[in-house]
Formats: structure tokens, C-alpha cells, sequence
């Protein structure tokens, strides 16, 4: 029987709870139980158990442990991150552990975007030309490397929080200014101050979704997700598609750039996440970033719908050092599309015409509608759900451009 130990599980994360418990496991869960950090009651109900502490310290985790282990007589298999921020967390509890687990040193260039390209460009692994900006660096001194426009980001967060395109050096000091004045924070970790600004890259956006074999070191590739993207700055992801693909030569050339990414990020086993575009200018595919975890916005259910297998039992499977399955063949197109807010809209008229469509392919529509209007130009503005799935795939994007349509014309 394996003892696992989940921290702080958000978005996807929580999918590892329910796949833990089908194969027979005992999982617990590590939260700080305060603020943002608080666990929904249907997860308090399923999981084994509570580790309360403050899961933004290895120290604290490894101390919660520790205690547990001498209370229960029991010991952790293996410890997951639940969300992004935790990823180099875990990697350092399990290390003192002597759990299987990325390392602390790759998992910090998995989690931080300016590690992630020191140690691409060290590795000969083709990235856009970038600049790293030191939080005390005079902004007088900056010495930029590629033409406007240019992409200005922070270094550690997720979900589009402060990333900005821009087109002067003017407006490059006022964003990177917001950035390193900015009390912003997302489940209590903040901006941190050193900034990441990036060569422009045009092209089309998506995701590789995939699970590397722990012993074999086999890389199965899941799914090419097509991103839909928008809001005001034009990064915010506002839908997923997932959808089958044939491999052809620019997929091929999609897996092999990955494949050399993963090397040089040295990531044994489990999930993967490599968000990227196809480069108009090269002509080829170019990391946006890549990520040692379970994708968000339900990606991962989206996969496995449209395969037909648990994507999120294979990806468990192989963090624990087990042997995994390969996909199955496709079963059809899935998508999740996001309806960002904007100031004085109309809610009950856009619930009414929302209601009056005869769906054919949605499968649920969740609304989220705030208090009171806030701009956030990320992920935070998003005010509706809605999941789609279909066999018929022009179908399902003839009815996601409804969906958009609907939402603007509002």
C-alpha cells in the first residue's frame, strides 16, 4: 500500500487525489489551511488525512512529516506537488526523504523562467533571445538584446499574472517598475522582483502535454493543445483544444525540440507541460516555458476524454517509479473555453442567452461571478467555464465560436 502526500492541491492538482484512491493508495495532503490556501470540504472528505503547515517552507513540510511519521508509524512513497509554486518544494523535501523526485537544482529551473532559459541556452536548446533584469539593477543600464516589441515578465508566477507586451523603452521601464512595486500575490506568494523581458515571438500558441517512463526513460507524447488566447494583453489563456494530431513533420519536429528540452532540464518521470509557438520567423517551435507537473485549466481531463485513459493515473503511475501505458487511440475532440469579465456587463442578460443555445456539444458551464468588477488582465478575470466534447470536431468549434461570439457581443 503506498502513503502519498500532496501539497497544497489546486486546479489539476486535486485530479492526483481521486486517481490515488481508484489504484488503491493512501494520500494525504499538506495546506497551509489559511487564506487562499484553504481545502474545499469534498476534498477534506476523500483524502486520508491533513498535514497542517506552511507549505511555502521545506523546513515546515519536512518538520509536519517527521511528525506524522513518528505518530503514525507510517512513511510518505512519495511526495507531489498540487500546484506550481511547490514543485522545487517537493523536490527538496524528497530529496532529504531519499524519495524518487526531480532533483531540487532542475526543479528550480523547471519553476523559474529565468533559470529555465540560463540553463537552455547552456544547453545549446534553442529559446528567444532574452535579458534578465536583477531587482537592483539601474533601468537606465538596460541593454536589450532583440527589437520591440518585447515581452516583459516576471520570474515565478503563473497563469499570465504580469506578463506584458511591449513596443518603447518607456513603457518597458513603467512595466518593469510594475512589476517590482507590485504587492500582487497568488496563493500567498508574491511577484518576486527580478524580471525576465524576451524576445517577441510570433506565431500560433500550444501546449505539449506527455509523461516520461521512469526507467526506460521513454517520452509519450499525449497531446498538442491548442491554445485560445486573449484579454487586453492578448496573453490570457481564455481556452484549450485538444484534439487528434497526425505525425507529420512539424509534429516531429515538435517532439524531437521537446524531447531535447527535457533532457537538458534533466526530468526523469511524470507529467510534463510545455507551453510554446510555432515561430513565423524561424519557422519551427520555440519554448515559452515548460513545467514539471500536471497542466492546469483541466487539460489533463481534457486528454483523457478525448484518449479514452487516465492521463492523470499513468502520470501518478510514473511518479512513482511504475511502469505506464501508452495512450489509446482518440476518441474525439475536447475543449474548455473561458469567459473573461468587463466592466458593466450585463450578467443575467448573458446567462439568458447563453440559456436559449441549443448546445450540442457542451457538457458543463460553470459561472463564477464576482462581488464587485476588478481588472486583473490574467486568469483572475475569468467569469465562466465551459467544458465541450464531441466526436464531430468541426461541430464542437462551430459551437466555441458561439460561445466567444456570445461573450463579446454583450
Amino acid at each position: 500500500m503506498k502513503n502519498i502526500l500532496l501539497v497544497e492541491p489546486q486546479s489539476s492538482g486535486i485530479l492526483f487525489i481521486q486517481e490515488a484512491l481508484n489504484c488503491g493508495f493512501h494520500i494525504w495532503v499538506a495546506t497551509a489551511d489559511k487564506g487562499e490556501r484553504v481545502l474545499d470540504e469534498q476534498i477534506n472528505n476523500k483524502v486520508n488525512g491533513k498535514l497542517i503547515c506552511e507549505t511555502g517552507s521545506e523546513n515546515a513540510i519536512l518538520e509536519k512529516v517527521n511528525e506524522f511519521t513518528k505518530e503514525t508509524n507510517k512513511k510518505f512513497d512519495l511526495i507531489i506537488p498540487g500546484f506550481e509554486y511547490y514543485v522545487a518544494i517537493c523536490a527538496k523535501v524528497s530529496k532529504i526523504l531519499g524519495l524518487l523526485s526531480i532533483t531540487p537544482e532542475n526543479a528550480e529551473c523547471c519553476r523559474l523562467k529565468n533559470l529555465m532559459r540560463l540553463r537552455l541556452q547552456e544547453k545549446n536548446v534553442e529559446v528567444p533571445k532574452f535579458h534578465i533584469i536583477p531587482a537592483t539593477q539601474n533601468l537606465d543600464t538596460i541593454a536589450l538584446n532583440s527589437e520591440f516589441p518585447i515581452i516583459v515578465k516576471a520570474v515565478n508566477m503563473s497563469g499570465s499574472m504580469h506578463v506584458y507586451k511591449v513596443s518603447s523603452k518607456e513603457e518597458l521601464k513603467e512595466k518593469v517598475l510594475n512589476i517590482r512595486n507590485t504587492n500582487d500575490s497568488d496563493l500567498e506568494v508574491f511577484v518576486a522582483k527580478d524580471v525576465l523581458l524576451e524576445e517577441y515571438i510570433a506565431g500560433d500558441e500550444f501546449s505539449v502535454e506527455g509523461i516520461i517512463d521512469y526507467y526506460s526513460k521513454r517520452i509519450d507524447f499525449w497531446s498538442v493543445t491548442k491554445k485560445i488566447l486573449g484579454g487586453k494583453n492578448g496573453f490570457t489563456e481564455v481556452g484549450h483544444i485538444v484534439e487528434m494530431f497526425h505525425v507529420n513533420d512539424r509534429e516531429k519536429q515538435i517532439f524531437e525540440y521537446c524531447t531535447e528540452i527535457i533532457h537538458a532540464l534533466n526530468i526523469p518521470s511524470g507529467p510534463f507541460h510545455a507551453e510554446m509557438r510555432w515561430c513565423s520567423k524561424r519557422n519551427r517551435p520555440i519554448l515559452m516555458e515548460i513545467a514539471a507537473r500536471l497542466a492546469g485549466d483541466t487539460i489533463p481531463l481534457l486528454i483523457s476524454e478525448a484518449r479514452n485513459k487516465s492521463f492523470v493515473k499513468q502520470a501518478l503511475l510514473s511518479l512513482l517509479g511504475k511502469e505506464i501505458s501508452q495512450p489509446l487511440e482518440w476518441q474525439g475532440t475536447s475543449a474548455v473555453a473561458f469567459l473573461l469579465n468587463a466592466k458593466n456587463l450585463d450578467y443575467s442578460e448573458l446567462k439568458r442567452k447563453f440559456s436559449k443555445i441549443d448546445w450540442q456539444c457542451l457538457k458543463q458551464m460553470k459561472w463564477s461571478i464576482p462581488e464587485k468588477y476588478v481588472e486583473f488582465n490574467d486568469f483572475r478575470d475569468r467569469i465562466c467555464t465551459a467544458h465541450f466534447f464531441s466526436s464531430n470536431q468541426q461541430l464542437l468549434k462551430n459551437e466555441l465560436n458561439i460561445f466567444y461570439n456570445l461573450g463579446q457581443n454583450i
